[in-house]
């Protein structure tokens, strides 16, 4: 017979080998005792580590400009885990055909959050989410350098963004806070209604002026942006 918990349980020797179960952390002795009753405890002694705990991280929120895609890969802890399932959720919803993948690529077109739950063949189940946020306006579409008259796509401070309805508000000032041009309801299909680097009929002054869009999507949605733009001869 055998005991690992210092002589208080004995249990029989089935054949040449032994197996125990359902051992916590720790160090264990492992005692013999034979058919006669004699006992020895002289072997090496068992340690016994905890395991890591099973975990898996989709990383940090992000944010991506409408229109990209991205990679989400589920990161499970430790490395040498053996699942047993892994599911994506968006919004709350299974995404059918992306079971059992470790990395899914995605394309959100609003805000969305995603999650994905790993299970290991022990039955220990581990679950994160990423939420991921949208530029809706690429940096590209709003250009930071005008040159009036001078031929090219340079000539008018337009926004060339094609999922932009309507700039709704439309405010350019010099770097005195003074108005320069202002207008609303603009459309991104007639660039000439957006301010030429003009005032009064005259060309301003090179420089660096700033302005204030409010911008209407085509799915409804609004934002606001402001900067610098950049006016040259």
């Amino acid at each position: 017979q055998i005991s690992l918990d210092g002589g208080k349980t004995w249990a029989p020797v089935q054949g040449s080998s032994v197996q125990a179960s359902g051992l916590k952390k720790g160090q264990y002795t492992l005692w013999i005792k034979d058919a006669k009753g004699c006992t020895n405890n002289t072997w090496p002694a068992i340690i016994i580590d905890e395991p890591a705990a099973f975990s898996v991280t989709l990383g940090p929120d992000l944010s991506l400009n409408l229109g990209e895609d991205t990679v989400l890969q589920a990161q499970v802890t430790p490395l040498s885990s053996f699942l047993s399932l892994i599911k994506w959720l968006e919004e709350g919803s299974e995404l059918t055909g992306q079971a059992g993948k470790i990395a899914i690529n995605v394309a959100p077109s609003q805000e969305t959050t995603y999650s994905v739950t790993a299970v290991n063949k022990s039955g220990c189940i581990a679950v994160d989410d990423i939420k991921i946020s949208l530029r809706k306006v690429k940096p590209e579409c709003v250009p930071n350098i005008i040159t009036p008259n001078k031929g090219g796509g340079n000539q008018y401070f337009s926004i060339n963004c094609e999922e932009v309805d309507l700039v709704t508000k439309y405010n350019i000032y010099d770097r005195w806070g003074n108005l320069v041009f202002t207008g609303k309801n603009l459309s991104p299909s007639q660039p000439q209604s957006f301010w030429d680097g003009r005032l009064n009929g005259s060309e301003v002054v090179p420089g660096v002026y700033v302005f204030y869009l409010e911008l209407l999507f085509k799915d409804g949605s609004t934002e606001v942006r402001s900067g610098d733009v950049t006016v040259l001869k």
